[in-house]
């Protein structure tokens, strides 16, 4: 019988708010990192040993996915931070996710440790969701008896958390998905007094075939057309002049699927701004720096008026970069960025 042990979504405060199943898929687009990233991994705890045998498994993702780990000591550069509490189960945040984690909170935690368990928690980081919520799977649960199974030790589940870690699916819409691989890292171990159609898994130890090759197309080493992030320098020298209400930095376009584009900008005095985008693109935007493109300091979505995303944050000198993409991986769309100091508009800000 397969270990009763299982990974859960952590749930964001922002996806407690929405009543429908989450829309999370093998793959959820929006989730994905950019193609070629270096995440910065960060050990909020552990001892030397735990770390070591985390850093030689992440490895095996690398060497089929175009996505990279880097393990710093910097926690403030940190995309993926990590903690080891065997009281608080094994879940991490998927992909893109964790950016709306605070840098002071972990976005994993490897409760028990093992090669499949940092496997599959290392594969919701990168934004893999569970295979066996996968849609295009054929999976009949006994509700019932997995409701009874998990409410016990060493889960602890209540109906809702079932609920959400196995019996909803996936929007297909919204994923990158293939046929159920019974052999998925991101398969849970399901014994069949769990199912009503004799479908069963045994405990998955390592990457499937099948992962090796999704993962690879997910985040393909060859790109056949490459984008590259576009740097827009501002042409006009109004950064020390931001008394004015509003000061439109910067009209742009996203023209192709998957564009990511970087402006830079400067801020010559410490102040409180807000940054926020305008216009009827849905996009997602992230702050980097100070003097450091790959230093992120916050992401938003929607957070401004209908479908833009907005930033409200203290500032200190220094040279700053915003990265815009689509929401959805395929769209494009215009948009407008602005910057101004809050005070110009007699507003508070939250830091």
């Amino acid at each position: 019988m397969p270990t009763r042990k299982c990974c859960f979504d952590r749930i964001l405060p922002a996806d407690l708010l929405n009543e429908a199943p989450p829309s999370r898929g093998l793959a959820p687009i929006n989730s994905l990192w950019e193609n070629g990233k270096t995440l910065k991994v960060y050990f909020l705890e552990g001892t030397p040993q735990q770390k070591a045998f985390v850093q030689s498994m992440v490895l095996k993702w690398s060497e089929y996915a175009n996505i990279h780990f880097e393990f710093t000591e910097v926690q403030e550069e940190s995309e993926i931070r990590i903690t080891f509490n065997p009281n608080d189960g094994a879940w991490s945040t998927v992909g893109t996710d964790a950016l709306q984690v605070w840098q002071t909170e972990p976005t994993m935690n490897l409760g028990w440790l093992d090669e499949a368990v940092v496997l599959h928690e290392f594969g919701h980081a990168i934004g893999l969701g569970h295979e066996h919520q996968n849609p295009i799977g054929g999976i009949q649960w006994d509700k019932n008896t997995v409701y009874r199974e998990l409410a016990g030790p060493p889960n602890y589940w209540t109906k809702e958390v079932v609920d959400n870690n196995l019996f909803n699916k996936y929007q297909e819409s919204q994923i990158l998905a293939s046929e159920l691989d019974p052999l998925s890292i991101m398969m849970y171990p399901i014994s069949q007094d769990w199912t009503i159609n004799q479908f069963s898994t045994d405990f998955n130890p390592t990457l499937s075939e099948k992962d090796k090759i999704f993962i690879a197309t997910v985040y393909p080493y060859s790109d056949p057309n490459p984008i590259p992030p576009v740097i827009v320098e501002p042409t006009v020298p109004a950064i020390p002049n931001l008394e004015v209400s509003k000061f439109y930095l910067y009209n742009g376009a996203l023209t192709t699927p998957g564009e990511v584009q970087t402006l830079s900008f400067q801020v010559p005095y410490e102040a409180r701004y807000i940054i926020e985008t305008t216009g009827n693109t849905d996009l997602f935007m992230t702050l980097l720096g100070p003097n450091d493109p790959k230093l992120v300091l916050q992401s938003d979505d929607d957070s401004g008026i209908s479908s833009n995303p907005q930033i409200k944050r203290a500032l200190t000198p220094g040279k700053y970069y915003l990265q815009v993409r689509h929401y959805d991986k395929t769209g494009t769309g215009s948009f407008r960025i602005s910057i101004v100091t809050a005070e110009s508009l007699n507003l508070e800000v939250l830091v």
